[in-house]
């Protein structure tokens, strides 16, 4: 035998040597069958793979049930269409805090002489805020809703404070019906001027006196600055001559009146007097009323007196559109009513006057006929875009911005997202607030003449809608032009007081926690008013004023007021914070629920793994032993 064919046998003998060895490692009688192994890691990848969308489909549908409101058998609709207690309720479910806060002018004569003002805070005066949703309707597809809303608010004791404010305190601040008497006569002067000598001309008393005299009084009245006068006397008619050289055009007054506002004003019921005077009919047609910084609806005819249709989407066709508007005041731009003497103006029971219900189909130019002005100087900027922020739909966790309506400042704007904040018992929350750029002079921003921003930064323009020099900012001036806190003394910005947020919960867009903090504020201007003499007393006879000669002939040196000083007037903060137990049951039902779900991706994942580990040695040793008998 050649060595050939003996290497040969021996390669032979060895083969059947190992063929039999893995026969007897490999008899399937020892082994999981492999079909079973193998699909038994398939299955565990697959239920590993649609774990999260399933559950997450689940907990959508969950939310979407207790979130969107489509009739009042709705789960949250008791919740959604008012926070007042019911009769078996000790506090309301949504308790909403508001703080007053009041400025005090320190050194009111000094401030006339050109000093800088010195304040004193004086607060908080603590409210419980109130909203009750009248009219509720739904549109007929289920996607929208229409109500009323009514806010009022209730005087509560502050228990963490040494001392209880009462709203009735009273500061010194700007005299602002006298500023806004101010403003009209300015604006009007040369109309003013001449409606004051065609009512006189028409005074019986003057028709009675010759000829060369009522020519002489009316030379002598067409040098008369009447805008000066009007103003000045409603000053003195305020108080007289004391008032004017104490206060000038400021004025005591209380808490309660200066922010939500008063009737039967004492100046403007003197000045009522004294129009009647030669003019009974424009007198007549003269509301005392003053409205506030804010409306408190006393009862709920005052809110279907003063409130038009809001209309939100309910999110049933898109939960991203939860909540966003699509009218407020039955608009879908900002108007506000500047002239209530034009047609369909009307009276509430509570006395106040207010212009016609807004129609949603009004142009800008019926608007106007009916007493109403855009709010900014363009349709794009008055547009009321986002929701109140209390909700919205599931946040993204990459979103930066949040479209909102602040109705407080007439704005749509847009919150920034500032940071992840892990301070609401266990529940995660990402933060939004303003953004600081809404708040940018048009010297830096230029888009922002549109707002009429042309102070300093910091600042948001409400004069058109004040009728008077107006001002919206962050309280004590926080995040604004460093002007604003060194032409006065008393505020110190603080920014956990001070800054707006809001905190959602991510996967709900429930705001769980909110603070909204804003300040008023006025322009401290020069109050050049002239001396006037009475030397002619038919002419203060035939316009009533000869009671105030004495005040009028004072005279006032209130020129070095003016410049870039803005007077803080109040600010608020509105907050609200959800139970412990509202945090739990969010926490339980879907925070929990989706961390159990990405452990049991984990777990099941692991398993498929693990079971295909296992049975990798059986696949291959099968494949071996199969491929063996083949070959055999």
């Amino acid at each position: 035998m050649d060595s050939d064919s003996l290497l040969l046998l021996l390669e032979d003998g060895s083969n059947d040597s190992s063929a039999t060895e893995s026969k007897s490692r490999c008899r399937p009688s020892q082994k999981l069958p492999i079909q079973i192994c193998f699909g038994l890691g398939i299955l565990l990848f697959v239920l590993a793979s649609i774990t999260i969308p399933i559950l997450n489909s689940l907990i959508n549908s969950g939310i979407s049930d207790q979130l969107v409101i489509t009739s009042s058998a709705s789960p949250s609709y008791d919740q959604w269409v008012s926070n007042i207690p019911s009769v078996d309720q000790i506090e309301s479910p949504l308790q909403i805090n508001y703080d007053l806060y009041a400025f005090d002018i320190a050194n009111v004569g000094d401030v006339l002489k050109g000093a800088k003002p010195k304040l004193t805070q004086v607060g908080p005066f603590r409210y419980r805020e109130y909203f009750d949703r009248l009219n509720v309707k739904f549109s007929d597809d289920l996607n929208s809703v229409d109500f009323v809303q009514r806010w009022y608010y209730v005087p509560i004791p502050i228990d963490d404070v040494e001392s209880f404010h009462t709203d009735n305190e009273t500061v010194i601040q700007s005299n602002l019906v006298v500023m806004g008497v101010r403003d009209i006569v300015k604006k009007d002067e040369t109309n003013i001027q001449l409606a004051v000598i065609n009512t006189i001309k028409n005074n019986t008393i003057f028709q009675k006196l010759p000829n060369r005299r009522q020519n002489m009084i009316l030379d002598n009245l067409g040098s008369v600055n009447i805008a000066d006068l009007v103003i000045k006397a409603a000053i003195c008619i305020d108080g007289g001559t004391p008032h004017l050289m104490q206060y000038g055009p400021f004025k005591p007054a209380s808490v309660r009146d200066l922010y939500w506002g008063h009737d039967n004003d004492s100046t403007l019921l003197a000045l009522k007097r004294l129009i009647s005077s030669f003019d009974s009919a424009a007198a007549a047609n003269m509301s005392t009323y003053v409205p506030g910084l804010a409306v408190n609806h006393t009862n709920n005819q005052a809110a279907q007196d003063l409130s038009n249709v809001q209309r939100t989407n309910t999110g049933n066709d898109d939960l991203a559109k939860l909540a966003t508007f699509e009218f407020y005041e039955n608009m879908t731009s900002q108007f506000v009513c500047t002239d209530t003497t034009r047609n369909g103006s009307f009276v509430t029971d509570e006395n106040i006057p207010t212009c016609r219900k807004f129609m949603s189909v009004w142009d800008e130019s019926t608007a106007n006929s009916f007493g109403y002005q855009r709010v900014f100087a363009t349709a794009a900027a008055s547009k009321i875009v986002g929701s109140d922020a209390s909700m919205t739909g599931q946040i993204p966790v990459n979103q930066a911005t949040m479209p909102v309506f602040i109705s407080d400042i007439y704005r749509s704007c847009e919150l920034q997202y500032q940071s992840t904040v892990n301070d609401f018992y266990s529940l995660p929350l990402r933060r939004y607030v303003l953004d600081n750029g809404d708040m940018e002079s048009a010297a830096n921003v230029p888009s922002q003449s549109d707002y009429y921003q042309f102070g300093v930064r910091g600042l948001e323009n409400m004069s058109k809608v004040a009728g008077f020099p107006l001002f919206a900012s962050k309280p004590h001036f926080l995040d604004g032009d460093i002007s604003l806190i060194e032409n006065i003394d008393g505020v110190t910005p603080e920014r956990n007081l001070h800054e707006t947020f809001v905190d959602y919960e991510i996967n709900t867009g429930v705001a769980m926690r909110a603070a909204k903090r804003l300040q008023v504020n006025t322009l401290l201007e020069d109050w050049d008013l002239l001396t006037f003499v009475c030397g002619e007393p038919e002419i203060m006879k035939l316009l009533n004023l000869t009671a105030l000669c004495g005040c009028l002939s004072v005279e006032v040196d209130w020129g070095g007021m003016g410049g870039e000083t803005f007077l803080p007037l109040m600010w608020t903060s509105e907050s609200y914070s959800y139970t412990e137990d509202d945090a739990n049951d969010v926490s339980d039902s879907i925070v929990n629920t989706k961390a159990f779900a990405t452990e049991m991706v984990v777990v099941l994942g692991g398993a498929g793994v693990f079971v295909l580990f296992v049975c990798i040695p059986t696949m291959l040793c099968y494949g071996r032993r199969v491929k063996g008998e083949v070959l055999n």
